[in-house]
């Protein structure tokens, strides 16, 4: 006995199995997940403490007031150097008494003696300056950084010739006097790059850290939200899936006890056929009980088919199924004492049955009746039409009944016995099969016991004597045509007596 799970296939361990290593592939992606959103948290924050840091460590330019960032070596404003300015963030206050450098232009503290900025001593009569504004204060380091420059005065003019001078022009004092150049308000320095906060304004920057701070405590949030989510799906997933696999599993064994017990009780059953094959094996007993023995067969008929003389047999159901055919079936040959195709024109031509006025066509074979029906039809061109349009290939009328004259001129009518077959299964067909009355007997041909046998007969023509017969047993209609040439009577008698008793025992009394 084979445990569950083994290769019988009496379990399904080989999916649990599969399952439980896509549990593990889900589980190694939350993790991977969850560590990369805590990552990208941690990055912006360390990216963010970085941009304040440094954002509290600036320069500022003494000569325009710009703050520009803590690596820049000259101002961004007016391209003044920036190694002596740096300084922490001003705290602006109210209107303040300073001294300034005359060296550098720096503003210093009223009781400081040397510059904070160049360390040159400072003048010992301060001057006061009033800083009321960030642009007065630029003014005064605009004005201690360039000094005034002496301009030379003109000389006294040359002596004109003749020696008369001008009106003299008096000496000046000293060999230089320094002229007072107008203030001039410095030009604005160009617009910085646009951002998201003023650095000279404290209070934006101050606003700015405030919120990356909350951003980054949102960014915190969101991670921790989607971790949880993650690991909260995971379990569930788990729970769902280790439930499903504990079910099939019990049912596979089912299932398979199941299986494995109903083998046992069906072991010494014999199977049974379905519907669909007792159809077919009846319908295959069926068709073997019409079919006749090809080999038996042709041993009868290829006797008669020596020397001067020929023959040809063709045995066919009521529902065109063909018994027999032999080798000479399709070919043509004399059609002496075929009158069906007229009668069965007649149907498709005119339309009805010619029964009422031309019965004596069958039921005598009346040579004058049967050549008004040709006229009824329209004549032998439109029979032979008809003939062609109705697939009786080997049937062809080239003089009208009882025209010897015509026959021996090569005027032939010809048929073959496949083609005598299938009139008379039509003439079955049409329920008139009954009016065909010659006593095939009167011949010397054997008619089996119990059997029924409507017949025409053909002879003189071309040496010719066929037989057209339909054999009943009262519930069952096979066709049997014998054509010959060259044969005699006795011969074509004895050739139709063989074939109708192979019929009758094979197709009537073995296919009861």
């Amino acid at each position: 006995m084979k445990r569950a799970g083994s290769s019988d296939g009496t379990c399904d361990g080989g999916v649990s199995q599969s399952r439980i290593g896509v549990l593990d592939t889900r589980w190694v992606l939350v993790r991977r997940y969850t560590l990369v959103a805590f990552k990208f948290v941690l990055l912006r924050h360390v990216q963010d403490e970085e941009t304040e840091n440094k954002g509290l460590m600036m320069k500022h330019c003494m000569i325009c007031g710009r703050w520009n960032e803590d690596d820049d070596k000259f101002c961004t404003g007016c391209g003044s150097s920036l190694t002596q300015s740096e300084v922490s963030i001003p705290q602006p206050s109210g209107e303040t008494n300073v001294r300034v450098c005359s060296s550098c232009g720096a503003v210093n503290e009223l009781s400081s003696r040397f510059c904070t900025a160049c360390g040159k001593p400072l003048d010992a009569d301060p001057g006061t300056v009033t800083r009321s504004s960030d642009q007065d204060a630029a003014q005064t380091s605009v004005m201690s950084a360039f000094p005034m420059s002496a301009v030379p005065l003109p000389s006294a003019p040359a002596p004109i010739a003749g020696g008369a001078t001008t009106s003299s022009v008096p000496a000046p004092a000293s060999p230089t006097q320094p002229i007072q150049i107008p203030v001039l308000t410095p030009p604005s320095p160009a617009a910085p790059t646009p951002v998201s906060a003023d650095p000279d304004d404290p209070a934006a920057m101050s606003s700015t850290n405030t919120e990356a701070k909350n951003r980054r405590f949102v960014l915190i949030i969101v991670a921790v939200v989607v971790a949880i989510a993650l690991v909260i799906s995971g379990v569930l997933v788990w729970r769902s899936n280790n439930s499903k696999d504990s079910q099939p599993q019990t049912a596979t064994v089912t299932s398979s006890a199941t299986a494995n017990s109903d083998k046992k009780k069906n072991a010494g059953k014999k199977p049974e056929k379905s519907p669909a094959a007792k159809a077919s094996g009846s319908a295959s007993s069926d068709t073997a009980s019409r079919v006749l023995d090809k080999q038996v067969m042709d041993a009868i008929v290829d006797t008669y088919n020596s020397g001067s003389g020929s023959a040809a047999v063709s045995v066919m159901t009521s529902d065109n199924l063909k018994s027999y055919s032999s080798d000479n079936a399709s070919y043509s040959m004399s059609a002496a004492g075929l009158y069906l195709p007229p009668w069965l024109a007649y149907y498709d031509v005119v339309g009805g049955s010619p029964a009422g006025g031309y019965q004596s066509v069958l039921s005598s074979m009346d040579n004058g009746k049967a050549n008004e029906l040709i006229d009824r039809d329209g004549g032998m061109d439109m029979l032979n039409s008809w003939l062609n349009a109705h697939d009786y290939d080997e049937t062809r009328f080239g003089h009208l009944y009882g025209d010897v004259n015509a026959s021996e001129n090569g005027y032939d009518n010809t048929t073959s016995s496949d083609d005598a077959a299938k009139m008379l299964t039509q003439l079955i067909t049409k329920g008139e099969d009954g009016l065909l009355n010659y006593n095939v007997a009167s011949d010397g041909v054997v008619v089996p016991d119990g059997a029924t046998v409507h017949a025409h007969r053909g002879m003189g023509v071309g040496d010719a004597y066929d037989y057209y017969m339909v054999v009943s047993n009262g519930s069952k209609k096979v066709v049997v045509v014998v054509l010959t040439e060259g044969q005699a009577k006795e011969q074509a008698a004895s050739l139709t007596s063989n074939v109708l008793k192979q019929v009758w025992q094979k197709m009537f009394v073995s296919g009861k």
